[in-house]
């Protein structure tokens, strides 16, 4: 159950900074901060997945 909720969370997530990448263009700095949040965010979830394996 959990996994796939973690699927679920880095698919959005990967969406998500696509789409950051996108408004970077468009908008700038802010998106910046953004893009290094979801980053974060998505290497705390890949470590979680390496020690939970």
């Amino acid at each position: 159950m959990v996994n796939i909720i973690l699927y679920i969370l880095i698919g959005l997530l990967s969406g998500t900074i696509s789409g950051l990448i996108g408004a970077k263009i468009a908008i700038g700095l802010s998106s910046e901060i953004l893009r290094k949040l979801f980053g974060f965010a998505l290497f705390l979830i890949s470590l979680h997945m390496i020690f939970t394996k």
